[in-house]
């Protein structure tokens, strides 16, 4: 698709009537992207029944709210959110399309990407933006993490990137209500995958919203995670850990925080026996606090800290949280 209509959208993921907070966090990273090229910012959200979802898109920064709405889109269904994405996409002709890197996100951005016969980028960890050039540099890291490249799209559009979520803050910018009604045209026959039953699943966990994030790497050892576990528990916060933790086991996949894993920014960041790798550092770069502890005083964590310590993280961590119960048993 070579004309662009100038409009820069961002697709929004909603459950329950609530729109996802990766949803949320993307509409800001696509006002930054709007305003930096002059264009105006649209969300697109599929489903049935949803105007409410419409509506609150409206007070987070979008122009134009495209409601994609049919009886056959109130489940998440990868074929027919494609062709409704794609042919909306196809009339319209966006500048850029940004999705979140979730689940659908991850499968949906690269089919839409075919159908439009363009380009697209993975993972994306922030994205700035050539303005001369209207181009969207989509920034990733590559060569195992150990560098951060800038991939354009300069011969075709729309352009298209999957995000991060926790690469932005959401924002509340109340926008003039414009909200565009579309049908789209699908077919029974279309659909490939039936919801036969619908089983609860573990709930969602709040990293990328803690506000304290206490994550251990190789050097903590499985009986630090047990000490990492209690001191999050004192703490009120949220466990974390790096990708040789997961591989170890001493921590869920899904709670791994990096390049391949979740983006966080909590007010304050506790590493514990993190060597302090690229892949790792851009997981909380946007932290406030970053308090790091390790026995190496050369371990490249120490660059990315406010506060460092030099300690064995089993003895450190037995102390802190003697500490801790002290005073929480006098109050």
């Amino acid at each position: 698709m070579e004309r662009a209509c100038g409009e820069c959208w961002v697709f929004v993921e909603h459950k329950d009537g609530r729109i996802k907070q990766a949803s949320l966090e993307l509409m800001a990273k696509g006002r930054e992207v709007a305003d930096g090229l002059s264009r105006e910012l649209a969300a697109v959200v599929l489903g049935w029944n949803i105007g409410n979802v419409a509506v609150e898109l409206a007070r987070h920064g979008a122009d134009k709210v495209y409601l994609v709405e049919h009886p056959l889109l109130e489940r998440y269904q990868v074929d027919l959110y494609c062709k409704a994405v794609s042919d909306l996409a196809s009339e319209v002709k966006p500048d850029v399309i940004l999705f979140s890197s979730t689940r659908v996100g991850c499968e949906l951005a690269p089919k839409v990407a075919k159908r439009l016969r363009t380009g697209m980028t993975a993972d994306c960890l922030d994205l700035r933006v050539d303005a001369s050039r209207g181009l969207v540099k989509q920034v990733k890291a590559s060569f195992g993490g150990n560098v951060m490249v800038e991939v354009v799209t300069p011969f075709h559009r729309p352009q298209i990137a999957t995000v991060k979520p926790g690469v932005a803050t959401p924002v509340v910018k109340e926008r003039r209500e414009v909200v565009v009604r579309v049908t789209p045209k699908l077919d029974e026959r279309e659909v490939k995958v039936r919801v036969v039953e619908k089983l609860e699943t573990q709930k969602e966990d709040n990293l990328e919203l803690a506000e304290v994030v206490v994550a251990g790497g190789r050097g903590a050892g499985e009986e630090g995670f047990r000490l990492i576990r209690r001191l999050a528990e004192i703490l009120g916060g949220e466990i974390g850990g790096t990708r040789p933790a997961a591989d170890e086991g001493w921590i869920p996949r899904e709670r791994q925080i990096g390049q391949s894993g979740r983006i966080v920014s909590p007010k304050i960041y506790i590493s514990l026996g993190a060597s302090g790798a690229l892949q790792h550092v851009v997981g909380f770069r946007r932290a406030g606090l970053v308090i790091a502890v390790n026995k190496d005083p050369k371990a490249p964590i120490f660059d990315h800290a406010d506060v460092g310590v030099v300690a064995d993280v089993k003895e450190f961590l037995e102390a802190l949280i003697q500490e801790l119960e002290k005073y929480l048993n006098a109050r």
